[in-house]
């Protein structure tokens, strides 16, 4: 299991920066084949009105440009206080244990989208 913490990047209207990302890794079998591979992202909420978060996923900092999810803060098991979501980045994107991937976070309301965080990698 790996740890990285990363913060800062310019966002318009928004506080919302990555300050963690954890990894951990279930073996399920040879190749890879069904390894579960979690990676839970938590980063500071929006102070603003925000009805939701956009994470997008990239192999490198500077390609995070595909979207992993969209998530509303009004879903009943969402924290919007302290926001986190885990993804089994095997399953979803198909990287194993050496891969690295990246997010970034956008707050997102009526208006539009914020300008996204820095992202934030960890090596799986």
């Amino acid at each position: 299991m790996g740890t990285l913490v990363a913060c800062g990047g310019g966002s318009q209207n928004s506080d919302s920066e990555i300050n963690g990302a954890t990894g951990s890794n279930t073996s399920g079998g040879g190749n890879n084949s069904g390894n579960t591979i979690n990676v839970e992202l938590s980063w500071n909420p929006n102070p603003g009105n925000v009805d939701g978060y956009a994470i997008n996923y990239g192999t490198t900092a500077s390609s995070v440009n595909t979207s992993a999810a969209k998530i509303a803060t009004s879903l009943p098991s969402f924290n919007p206080s302290a926001p986190s979501v885990v993804f089994d980045v095997a399953a979803k994107f198909g990287v194993t244990t050496g891969d690295q991937v990246c997010f970034n976070i956008q707050a997102y309301n009526e208006a539009g989208y914020t300008t996204p965080s820095s992202s934030a990698c960890i090596t799986l």
